[in-house]
């Protein structure tokens, strides 16, 4: 699918940067960067630390009215359930367990949207070098210890990024167009989902985990 934009709309899917008209590549979860493309691969599902090494792509700010501080957060929350029932209908006509909302899968994607937002980057990669994993896992999932379960855990971590799509639907269609998102949304071992939204900057991170050894 062929995204054309401005340099004003910017669209950017997950890394995919672009101010003239592009059509990303659908070959796995990979960042676009600019000037010269490069690929990295941290946005795939993973239950450690990707090594992969991420340019930050600075976004223009962008004029327009401002939302009241009343009226925010309610959009917002329309925003990130329209999210959740599209990644779910997706789920089920591939026959996948739905997702379930995780409050610390939210307060991660909701805190990097923000972040980003605020200091006008765009990346997996945040400026001090955390990767996707590290901002799950400090936000508090999956929340249980091998110590408390008396196992041992295998955790699987996620993370999706748009920005310049102005309404939910798109940012999914947009991530639903690409492979390596499209196996995000889907993949059998995320058993949770969280959103964030920051303007037109999407965030999406995703977990799972599952026991695997009891221990005495």
């Amino acid at each position: 699918m062929s995204l054309r934009t401005g340099y004003a709309a910017f669209v950017v899917l997950t890394g995919f940067a672009a101010g003239v008209a592009l059509t990303p590549r659908a070959d796995a979860a990979y960042i676009w960067q600019l000037p010269r493309a490069r690929l990295v691969n941290p946005a795939s599902a993973s239950s450690s630390s990707s090594s992969a090494s991420a340019k930050r792509v600075v976004l223009p700010r962008r004029l327009g009215k401002r939302k009241t501080a009343s009226s925010a957060p309610r959009t917002a929350s329309r925003q990130l359930g329209i999210l959740t029932t599209l990644t779910n209908e997706a789920r089920e006509r591939e026959k996948i367990p739905p997702l379930e909302r995780h409050p610390a899968l939210d307060n991660a994607a909701q805190a990097y949207a923000e972040d980003m937002k605020r200091r006008g980057f765009f990346s997996h990669e945040s400026p001090e070098g955390t990767l996707f994993d590290k901002r799950i896992k400090a936000a508090g999932f999956p929340g249980i210890t091998s110590q408390e379960c008396r196992c041992s855990l295998r955790v699987w971590y996620g993370e999706n990024l748009a920005s310049g799509q102005r309404s939910p639907q798109r940012a999914f269609q947009a991530w639903m167009a690409s492979e390596g998102h499209r196996k995000n949304i889907l993949e059998k071992n995320f058993h949770y989902v969280g959103f964030g939204v920051a303007g037109t900057i999407w965030v999406q991170t995703f977990g799972g985990w599952e026991k695997v050894l009891a221990t005495q």
